[in-house]
């Protein structure tokens, strides 16, 4: 079983409050805790209740499962939560743009990856 790392749910609380351009006190505030509370949490002096480690995360606008990045045994790859936070603002359209800018470059990567295993692919999909 896995051990529970404060540091790390720290670092983590404290990167994320940085990257939304928060103060200690003004995310304290959100969530209805003092600002020295924020700081014993950065600095795993502290352990949030669940109700404060939730707050704290929708505050942040990101998933639980990302301040405890480190902590979880079996995590998935963050790319689809960074596209996620990339366009979630984004008018459909450029979402749309966005998806198919993807799906064209894991198509070559597909063919490349064709290649280098000695296959060689055709533009109808057959190999050669």
């Amino acid at each position: 079983m896995a051990t529970f790392n404060g540091t790390t749910l720290g670092n983590n609380i404290r990167f994320f409050r940085k990257k939304r351009g928060l103060t200690q006190a003004a995310l304290a505030e959100t969530i209805g805790v003092s600002d020295s509370f924020i700081g014993q949490l950065e600095n795993a002096r502290a352990a949030p209740s669940l109700e404060a480690f939730t707050a704290i995360a929708n505050s942040l606008g990101i998933g639980a499962d990302r301040l405890l990045h480190e902590n979880l045994q079996h995590r998935e790859d963050s790319f689809t939560e960074q596209i996620l936070e990339h366009t979630k603002n984004r008018p459909h359209e450029q979402k749309n743009f966005a998806m198919d800018l993807i799906n064209a470059i894991l198509g070559v990567l597909f063919i490349h990856q064709n290649l280098w295993n000695g296959e060689k692919k055709g533009n109808d999909g057959g190999v050669y």
